[in-house]
């Protein structure tokens, strides 16, 4: 027995240490377990703080580590479940800011915008982000850059005046005045378009159109018609101009010739008067005493008138004829020459011939228009054949007057003191 109690004694001690040293090691592991928990506590309050940051929750003031000390393990489980809660609605923010982005994205114009998922990843959101403020920034600056364009030309080239605040609020007011402003531009557009229609029209030019295609090549066409028809008008000017200045050298050689004349006709007249004289101081019978003078104008006097063409303008459809007023047919009396005018004057018809070879050959029959004292003017008319200077002139057999009754013969004009020095 003594053996036995001494075995047992020795396997008590030998239990009695090793519960020593199990206990020693129990505690130490509880220690461990405390200091972890500890940790853990403030791990899990510390996460709920971050979490809260900018969210507008508080969740950090329930989870405590004072709260989630192991001293509080009963209340664990409706303290932990905060804090998947938070999470769940901070992953639902955060998918919700991604969408809002990724719509932004699309929305702004973006060339490749940038999809949800890339916002919501943790690895890629930083890049994705950045890529829509970019994108964003660059949508607003071309924005901008249009809106400037925009203003400037409407200032520039219509003097429009356009609010940027208006337009960036996309008040449709801020059109009001521009759209007004080319309304009036194109009414104005319209209305040059017609009168250059007209021009075109009265100045017999074709023009296809005028559209914003051809609108220079049209509007050329008619500058350079009416360029040609100014330098006509200009060339006509000129020559018309010129022809007044021969007219009125013409006119002046004319009056210094019918001023000759006269004088002639005086000097002829007292000639007549001494011949008269002399033929009754000698008693002289006159020649050919039957024979009676043709009166001015009558249709014997017209018969015998000749004259040419010394000018043309078929420009303006008139011939020059040297016969006028004071122009003189010829009747031989006996020995003497009668001088008798035909009176030519304005409405006479004549006719125009050419002689060629031994042939006369009918060109035209003229009216006289306006009468001068030694030229005439007379119309020719649209069928005439070309006439040329040196065409002969004579009146119209059918239209010369009937015979009238031969005027009583003057008395012999007195000598004058002139005549007797003569």
């Amino acid at each position: 027995m003594k053996i036995v109690n001494i075995i047992l004694s020795i396997l008590i001690l030998l239990l009695s240490a090793a519960t020593a040293v199990f206990s020693y090691f129990l505690f130490e592991k509880r220690s461990q377990f405390v200091s972890g928990w500890a940790k853990l506590a403030q791990t899990i309050s510390a996460s709920a703080a971050e979490l809260d940051k900018g969210t507008g929750t508080e969740v950090a003031k329930k989870l405590t580590p004072q709260a989630l000390s192991h001293e509080n393990y009963g209340k664990m489980d409706s303290l932990l479940g905060e804090l998947p809660k938070q999470s769940k609605q901070i992953i639902v923010q955060r998918n919700n800011l991604a969408d809002t982005l990724a719509r932004v994205s699309s929305a702004s114009g973006m060339k490749d915008p940038v999809p949800a998922a890339k916002l919501s990843n943790i690895n890629s959101y930083g890049s994705s982000r950045n890529t829509v403020v970019r994108g964003v920034q660059d949508v607003v600056s071309n924005r901008d850059r249009t809106f400037n364009n925009l203003i400037d030309t409407a200032r520039s080239t219509i003097r429009v005046s356009v609010d940027r605040g208006k337009l960036l609020s996309g008040d449709p007011a801020a059109f009001n005045e521009f759209k007004g402003k080319l309304r009036q531009i194109e009414s104005q557009k319209r209305f040059y378009e017609d009168r250059f229609r007209d021009i075109a029209r009265r100045f017999r030019v074709s023009i296809a159109g005028l559209n914003e295609k051809n609108y220079n090549a049209e509007l050329k066409k008619i500058t350079d018609a009416v360029g040609k028809y100014q330098s006509e008008y200009n060339s006509t000017k000129a020559e018309l101009s010129k022809t007044k200045q021969i007219v009125v050298n013409r006119d002046r050689q004319i009056a210094g010739l019918q001023k000759n004349i006269a004088n002639q006709k005086i000097i002829i007249a007292d000639r007549d008067a001494q011949i008269a004289s002399f033929q009754r101081a000698l008693a002289l019978p006159e020649a050919n005493a039957g024979v009676k003078p043709w009166a001015p104008g009558s249709s014997e006097a017209r018969a015998q008138l000749v004259g040419s063409v010394i000018a043309v303008n078929p420009k303006y459809g008139y011939v020059a004829i040297d016969i006028g007023k004071y122009s003189v047919v010829q009747q031989a009396i006996g020995n003497r020459v009668l001088e008798v005018n035909p009176n030519v004057e304005p409405g006479m018809a004549l006719i125009i011939t050419r002689k060629e070879a031994s042939k006369s050959d009918f060109i035209s029959k003229v009216t006289i228009a306006k009468v001068g004292e030694t030229t005439s003017i007379a119309d020719i008319p649209s069928d005439a054949k070309p006439i040329k200077v040196g065409d002969v002139v004579t009146v119209s057999v059918e239209d010369l007057p009937k015979p009238a009754a031969p005027a009583a013969p003057k008395k012999a004009p007195a000598k004058s003191k002139n005549t007797a020095k003569r």
